[in-house]
């Protein structure tokens, strides 16, 4: 991912990239690569759902974020 955005970055071009994973982990690289900043970003989780797969705690996965919501929402 991060390739592709400098990438898009060198050579001017407008792109939206997908990314499938918890957002927060994303963001977190990003952060680290302090010769590229990011313009703009968009999260188009389910928040008008949260229990039923909407955001998923950072450090968890997604099997334990399921029974999480279930068993201590």
């Amino acid at each position: 991912m991060i390739a592709r955005v400098k990438k898009a970055k060198a050579n001017k071009e407008a792109v939206s990239i997908g990314y499938l994973g918890n957002t927060v982990d994303m963001w977190e690289k990003l952060a680290e690569e302090k010769d590229l900043i990011v313009e703009l970003g968009s999260d188009q989780s389910s928040l008008h759902n949260p229990y039923f797969g909407g955001y998923y705690p950072a450090g968890l996965s997604y099997e334990e974020s399921n029974i999480m919501m279930v068993k201590d929402p």
